[in-house]
C-alpha cells in the first residue's frame, strides 16, 4: 500500500502533500501573478457573461423595435386614450425612433464589446464603460435588468485585486 507518498490518503496528489502552504506557486508551477490572473480570472467570468446576456437582449429588442418604427404606419389612435398613451403610440413610429432606437443599438453592441472584454481578461476599463452603460440602457426599460448587472460588475471591475490581476495581464 506504501506508494511513496507520505499522504495517508491513497487518492491524495503528492503535490498537495508538501509541508507548509499547499497552493504555494511552485506546487502548481505557477508564479503567484500566474496564480492572482487565474483566480480572478474567474471572479469575473460571471459578471461578464451577464453583461453578454443583458446587452444580446438589448440588442434583439433594439433590433425589433427599430424595424417596427420604420415598417409600421402611424397607428390609429384612441380618442379617449389619455395623452401619455397617445404620445408613446406616437413616439414609437417614424424616422425619429428609428433614430433612437439605432442609437440603442450602438449603445448595445458597445455593452456586448465590453462583457467579451471582461470574459477574454483584456481590457479592464472597457469593462467598466460597458457596466456603467448597462446602468443607463434606458431602452424598453432594459435598465432593469442593466442596473443590478451592471452594479455587480462594476463592484467587481473595481476591486483591488482584479485591477491588479488585469494590470498583470496586460
Amino acid at each position: 500500500m506504501s506508494s511513496g507518498n507520505p499522504d495517508p490518503n491513497p487518492f491524495a496528489d503528492p503535490r498537495f502533500s508538501s509541508p507548509g502552504n499547499p497552493y504555494q506557486a511552485p506546487a502548481f508551477g505557477m508564479s503567484s501573478r500566474q496564480q492572482l490572473v487565474a483566480l480572478v480570472s474567474t471572479k469575473v467570468r460571471a459578471p461578464g457573461i451577464a453583461l453578454i446576456a443583458v446587452s444580446l437582449l438589448g440588442l434583439a429588442a433594439s433590433v425589433f423595435n427599430t424595424f417596427y418604427a420604420v415598417a409600421v404606419q402611424p397607428p390609429q389612435l384612441d380618442p379617449n386614450a389619455p395623452e401619455i398613451v397617445k404620445a408613446m403610440q406616437q413616439g414609437s413610429v417614424g424616422p425619429v425612433a428609428a433614430t433612437v432606437q439605432g442609437l440603442m443599438i450602438l449603445l448595445n453592441l458597445v455593452i456586448l464589446g465590453g462583457g467579451i472584454q471582461i470574459v477574454r481578461f483584456q481590457t479592464r476599463i472597457y469593462g467598466i464603460v460597458a457596466s456603467i452603460l448597462s446602468m443607463l440602457n434606458i431602452g424598453t426599460f432594459r435598465c432593469l435588468l442593466g442596473l443590478p448587472v451592471g452594479i455587480w460588475s462594476l463592484v467587481i471591475l473595481l476591486q483591488g485585486d482584479v485591477a491588479r490581476a488585469f494590470d498583470a495581464v496586460d
